[in-house]
């Protein structure tokens, strides 16, 4: 299912990642016992070397959730017992002067962002530089511009926003940025702006807590 799922992604014209089935041994004993697995690549400095052949030197970040615990039920995150899941967006988060990066007239919140959106094959020392990404925060969140629209799709691929989010509606995948959660994708900053890349398509087609919503 989710093989299929990355072909839609591919047929939509987005980067999808590569996948194959592999008969894995190590040592020379099999290591699967029905005798083959899947290998899966990561969009990394590899996948967007492909997909993003005239820009690779962009900025990746991977979009995560985060869980609060109870601390009297350290095991347990669900709402019933007082945890929380928080789940990654793009709205302005800001801070005080001195307590935040300055950007667009404002100081973001950095240690807000670290949380939900990782850095990936970042170079070095850049790991820590958020400054390309607050210009998507920016776009997004300048609501009473005139200009919105037309100012946001020159920072972000609107198209692969859409098409993406299409999918995983189309797919009943809730589980990832685009649908119902804050997580399970990347971003990068391609030649045509900040896009969406699919990722972990697993709840699909049927799987369990697929989403039967419509388009």
């Amino acid at each position: 299912k989710e093989q299929f799922c990355y072909a839609l992604a591919k047929r939509l014209g987005q980067p999808a990642v590569y996948r194959r089935v592999v008969h894995l041994y190590a040592n020379g004993q099999v290591q699967n016992a029905q005798g083959v697995v899947e290998d899966t690549e990561k969009p990394n400095s590899s996948m967007i070397s492909h997909w993003f052949p005239t820009k690779t030197d962009g900025r990746l970040y991977k979009c995560d959730d985060w869980f609060e615990y109870n601390p009297n039920d350290f095991g347990d995150f669900r709402y019933q017992r007082g945890g929380k899941e928080i789940g990654a967006t793009l709205e302005s988060f800001t801070t005080s002067e001195g307590n935040g990066d300055p950007a667009f007239g404002t100081f973001y919140k950095k240690a807000r962002y670290r949380w939900h959106w990782l850095p990936r094959a970042a170079a070095n020392f850049q790991a820590n530089d958020y400054q390309d990404f607050y210009t998507l925060i920016h776009a997004f969140n300048d609501f009473s511009n005139p200009a919105y629209v037309r100012n946001l799709a020159t920072v972000a691929d609107t198209d692969a926003f859409l098409a993406i989010s299409a999918l995983h509606v189309y797919v009943g995948n809730y589980d990832s940025y685009g649908n119902e959660r804050g997580k399970n994708a990347y971003i990068y900053n391609g030649n045509r702006g900040w896009a969406l890349l699919a990722w972990d398509i697993d709840t699909s087609f049927g799987a369990p807590n697929t989403r039967d919503t419509g388009m």
